[in-house]
């Protein structure tokens, strides 16, 4: 299943849940593809995720429109 498919069908769940979900798949891309000097390629992997997930916190209601940066950034470090 792909990051985008796992993330909209997740999208109505609880943040830590949906926290876990995301961790366990991006551990074991990380598992498999993390060779060396495949950093530039796993980052940028972190970094589109990272951009969906928040794209889709924004769409679960009317005030995730209002999410910013700073809060997403905020989410992800509790």
């Amino acid at each position: 299943m792909s990051l985008r498919d796992l993330m909209r069908r997740i999208r109505h769940d609880t943040i830590p849940q949906q926290v876990d979900e995301i961790n366990v798949v991006l551990r074991g891309h990380y598992a498999y593809y993390g060779l060396a000097g495949n950093i530039r390629s796993l980052f940028k992997v972190y970094r589109a995720v990272e951009r969906y997930w928040r794209k889709m916190l924004c769409s679960r209601s009317w005030a995730g429109s209002h999410l910013t940066w700073e809060t997403f950034n905020q989410i992800k470090a509790r």
